[in-house]
C-alpha cells in the first residue's frame, strides 16, 4: 500500500507546486523613497491596468528598512504577472494616543493621492525574466 501512496503523493505534491507555468510570474525588486528619504513599512500595490478578471493578482511588496520593496503574487518574493499596472503605495503606521498607554492610532504618512491607483500617477510594466523597477521616488 505505502509503496502505491508515496508515488501518488509525490506527482500530487509536484502538481500543487509546479502551478506557475498555469499563472506564469516573473521576479520584480524595487525601491521607495518619500521625499529622499526610505519609506519602511509601507506596501506597494500593483493594479493590472487590463485586468478583465477581478480575481487577477494584484502584486504586493513590503518595503522594508532600506526602502527595497520584492512583489508577490501567489508565493512569497515570487513576482508579478508579465503587464501594464497602476500602482498604488501607502504608508501606515500606528502610535501611542497621547496620554493613553493602551490606545494606539494608524495614520498614512504618504498624501493621499498615492493609496488610489487611479490618482497616484504611477504606472510600471512588467516583463517576462527579471525585472528592477526604477525607483518610485514620492513627494508632497
Amino acid at each position: 500500500m505505502l509503496r502505491f501512496l508515496c508515488p501518488a503523493l509525490l506527482i500530487a505534491l509536484s502538481l500543487g507546486c509546479g502551478g506557475s507555468s498555469n499563472r506564469p510570474v516573473h521576479p520584480v525588486q524595487g525601491r521607495v523613497n518619500y521625499q529622499g528619504k526610505p519609506t519602511p513599512q509601507a506596501v506597494v500595490i500593483l493594479h493590472p491596468e487590463d485586468a478583465k478578471d477581478p480575481a487577477a493578482p494584484r502584486p504586493i511588496g513590503h518595503v522594508d528598512e532600506k526602502g527595497n520593496f520584492a512583489l508577490t503574487s501567489y508565493a512569497s518574493n515570487d513576482g508579478a504577472p508579465e503587464g501594464t499596472y497602476r500602482v498604488s503605495v501607502s504608508w501606515h503606521l500606528a502610535s501611542r494616543v497621547p496620554g493613553r498607554t493602551d490606545e494606539t492610532v494608524t495614520q498614512n504618512y504618504l498624501p493621499a493621492r498615492y493609496g488610489n491607483p487611479e490618482t497616484s500617477n504611477l504606472r510600471v510594466t512588467i516583463t517576462k525574466g527579471s525585472n528592477q523597477l526604477d525607483p518610485i521616488t514620492l513627494t508632497r
